[in-house]
């Protein structure tokens, strides 16, 4: 006979602090809702939606749960003390104003807020620089738009002859990199080209030629190419390097387009297999999950997610001792190379 482990009902383990699984929990639907509408109101109508927002908008770029103090959380965790107000961190890009800058307000208490709070000059002892800010949608699409209409253009005999262009670069994409410049104050980007190869990794498929875009100015209009590289050499303008090729000058080297059936393609090479396995608990779950606390027999745990840090975890305990207070990352970053 196979050993059996006992389980043990997660409804049999009580629950020390009821009110507790609210205290680290990421903000919901509603308060989502609640907090963007109370900014409106405090800010004015003139905040944009962030998926349309160009560099001279204002807009809300990210709304995340403001973590309580940790000596009123432990207070209300350890002493029955009363929870601490529950608040949310709204980041704002005001690119509207006499001098542009990117704050960071505190908004509660939830889920009704009443207040807000500027917490720049605490958190950073000053204000944030505008040219700091990420990068939003439609400034991605605007400079695409610089890019393939305005740019690509003026190099198209060496695109036809290396790179198969078509119209407007459409079988061609771009992919940003990082840091956006050399010294405090820049705004400029690297961007690669790349074949658009759906479904295979375009990122696996460059053709050589990248642009350094100066994008910090608030007009698109005023955005330039600083500097062009292909295959290995540096040029002034897309210009001179067409000027160059024309000249014969420029050793290109021809990168094939073989679309997605070669072997080096990403898609499975034979057919699918059966479906993996499943799992399941023979005895039912072993834990139960309350808004966001997790327990069992021998652990409870609350959980969330930081919009810029990734998975976090806090008051960890272990048959009832805790553990720790918070696991979480400080900083998510993906290096690729």
């Amino acid at each position: 006979q196979a050993p059996h482990c006992p389980s043990v009902s997660p409804s049999a383990q009580p629950w020390t602090h009821p009110g507790q699984s609210q205290l680290f929990a990421d903000l919901s639907r509603e308060e989502l809702t609640a907090v963007t509408s109370f900014l409106t109101q405090q800010l004015g109508p003139g905040l944009v939606d962030a998926a349309q927002a160009r560099p001279s908008d204002n807009c809300i770029f990210s709304v995340e749960l403001h973590l309580p103090p940790k000596a009123a959380a432990l207070a209300h965790l350890d002493k029955g003390g009363p929870p601490p107000a529950r608040e949310a961190l709204a980041i704002i890009f005001f690119g509207g104003q006499p001098q542009p800058n990117v704050s960071e307000l505190v908004v509660g208490p939830l889920p009704r807020p009443s207040y807000l709070r500027d917490v720049t000059v605490e958190r950073y002892r000053g204000p944030i620089p505008y040219h700091r800010r990420p990068v939003l949608l439609r400034e991605y699409l605007d400079i695409d738009r610089l890019i393939f209409d305005r740019e690509l253009p003026q190099a198209a005999g060496l695109l036809h002859h290396c790179c198969f262009y078509q119209r407007q670069g459409q079988n061609l994409v771009t992919m940003t990199t990082a840091p956006r410049g050399l010294q405090s104050g820049d705004r400029a980007t690297w961007f690669g080209l790349y074949y658009n190869i759906s479904g295979a990794g375009f990122f696996l498929h460059p053709v050589g030629l990248e642009l350094l875009v100066d994008h910090k100015a608030l007009d698109p209009a005023r955005w330039t190419i600083q500097k062009v590289f292909f295959q290995g050499r540096y040029y002034e303008s897309l210009a001179q390097l067409e000027d160059q090729f024309e000249a014969g000058l420029v050793n290109v080297v021809l990168v094939p387009d073989n679309g997605t059936g070669g072997s080096w393609s990403l898609k499975p090479q034979g057919p699918p297999g059966p479906p993996p396995p499943l799992q399941f608990y023979p005895q039912g779950p072993r834990f139960g999950v309350q808004g966001s606390r997790v327990t069992s027999s021998l652990w409870t745990f609350s959980f969330g997610v930081g919009v810029f840090s990734g998975p976090r975890i806090f008051d960890i305990r272990f048959q009832g001792e805790r553990l720790a207070y918070e696991i979480s990352l400080q900083e998510a970053l993906a290096v690729y190379g």
